[in-house]
């Protein structure tokens, strides 16, 4: 990093007209080391103006290093020069290699970056915007939709900001609180992009539906989340549940925090009966049925609540009993011994 006063007494003081050439000539490492050359009652507006360029042609050498190096450089050099901190142009000059060195996620630690962040933000808290589209700062304390709310002219028209957010949405940060989840979809509703979100994140879960209908299971955890995210948004959707839930209650995972089996007792009869003749059409790509840990009141209330599919394992687990080559196409390996 480029010093910012000599290390060596200097022989020769430099004056305002000497400082204003080595500006001129954009010498500004010699320009630096002699600052402090005028003394602090002859530091008018002209010194503040060769400061400022001084410090913002120094730092804009310092690129080549990466944007945290620079940007290190002004908040050093506004702390030695601090009525160089209110400038406009060093203001936008910090902002710009701070939204830099974000993209470029080049800190010593996590908590530089969150301080550069929040120092910039102080200064243009419209900074938010390209910090998530172009840095892909993940903001935990989601205030672009804030900003969503205070400034939605200035967004609305963001097809960037737009992809990012209606991907974005529906799932959930760890610290998100119920105030955070609505302000959210308030943002949302202010900027016309509610409906848009809800029918894509609709479309999401409908195709993990699909997946769990075939027994593949990857993407459940995040299909809970829109779920849940969709219903507190007001789009409850209970033949999306019921599809969703229904392949989950014959797995009976003991893993899952939401018991399946509750889940899609709360959909209405026709709903589920919907999702059951969809399983059992289904040709998954390998038997899922009644894996897990099954005790007798959990299988009395899988035949309540959807019949067929019950009845179906019974005869597939029938068949296997009276031949062991005949392997199930629905029910898992093992699964058997839970069907009585």
């Amino acid at each position: 990093m480029l010093a910012l006063v000599s290390p060596f007494a200097m022989a020769q003081t430099y004056t305002l007209a000497d400082l204003q050439a080595l500006v001129a000539r954009k010498e500004f490492a010699e320009a630096v080391l002699h600052l402090r050359d005028i003394t602090p009652t002859a530091r008018d507006a002209t010194w503040d103006d060769i400061a400022v360029q001084t410090l913002i042609g120094n730092a804009d050498n310092l690129r080549k290093d990466g944007a945290g190096e620079a940007y290190r450089y002004l908040e050093e050099g506004t702390r030695a020069f601090p009525s160089t901190a209110s400038d406009a142009r060093m203001k936008s000059k910090q902002v710009e290699l701070g939204l830099q060195a974000v993209k470029e996620r080049r800190f010593y630690d996590r908590n530089e970056r969150d301080k550069v962040v929040e120092a910039i933000l102080q200064i243009d808290p419209s900074v938010i915007v390209p910090l998530i589209t172009d840095a892909y700062y993940d903001d935990p304390h989601q205030r672009i939709y804030l900003w969503m709310q205070q400034q939605p002219q200035t967004v609305s028209g963001n097809q960037k900001l737009k992809d990012h957010v209606l991907r974005r949405a529906g799932q959930k940060n760890v610290s998100e609180t119920p105030a955070q989840t609505q302000s959210k979809f308030a943002a949302l509703k202010k900027v016309d992009w509610l409906e848009e979100w809800a029918k894509a994140d609709q479309a999401r879960v409908a195709t993990y539906a699909s997946e769990l209908m075939r027994g593949e299971f990857g993407n459940q955890h995040i299909g809970r989340v829109l779920l849940t995210s969709l219903e507190e948004a007001g789009y409850r959707n209970d033949d999306l549940r019921a599809r969703f839930f229904a392949p989950l209650a014959l797995m009976r995972s003991a893993t899952t925090s939401v018991d399946p089996l509750d889940q899609i007792a709360r959909v209405p009869s026709s709903s589920l009966k919907k999702a059951e003749r969809e399983l059992l059409q289904s040709k998954p790509t390998s038997a899922f049925w009644f894996g897990g840990v099954w005790e007798t009141a959990e299988w009395d209330k899988l035949r309540k609540l959807m019949p067929d599919a019950a009845r179906l394992a019974e005869q597939e687990c029938a068949a296997q009993r009276k031949d062991a080559s005949k392997e199930p196409a629905h029910v898992s390996y093992g699964g058997c011994r839970w069907i009585k």
